[in-house]
């Protein structure tokens, strides 16, 4: 078991988390070395809270999580890793970079590739005047 400390007030009880956890984070370090320590917790936890919940929805997760830790707690620690960093409750100036992320994700996924093609699709979805997400996958 690894126990993951917390300088929050509102987390007054440290999180209990298996071995599995550990080696995902430290995975996450090594194949996105740019993201701080804390930043490849958070996505450690949702990681390894989806492959719990079979399920990346928020609440499927938390209650994946719920013998780690309380429900409260959970969701604040899983929604305040996708704030930026000026939102969160022990404000800092880094966030997660979306761009910065990209290379070395899609380096990660070639790793595991085996094949001559690869096959990605590109979608581009508005959101009113506003907000374009242009998406790349690899099916």
């Amino acid at each position: 078991m690894m126990v993951v400390p917390t300088t929050h007030s509102h987390w007054r009880l440290p999180m209990r988390l298996p071995r599995e956890y550990d080696q995902m984070t430290r995975t996450i370090a090594a194949h996105l070395p740019h993201l701080r320590r804390a930043q490849c917790r958070g996505l450690a936890l949702w990681v390894y809270g989806t492959l719990l919940a079979q399920s990346a929805c928020q609440n499927a997760v938390i209650t994946a999580l719920l013998t780690r830790g309380a429900w409260h707690a959970l969701r604040q620690r899983l929604r305040e890793w996708l704030y930026d960093g000026a939102d969160t409750a022990d404000p800092c100036r880094t966030q997660v970079e979306v761009p910065a992320c990209f290379a070395p994700l899609l380096g990660w996924v070639l790793t595991w590739w085996q094949g001559d093609t690869l096959a990605v699709a590109l979608d581009a979805t508005a959101h009113g005047d506003l907000v374009v997400a242009l998406v790349l996958s690899v099916l």
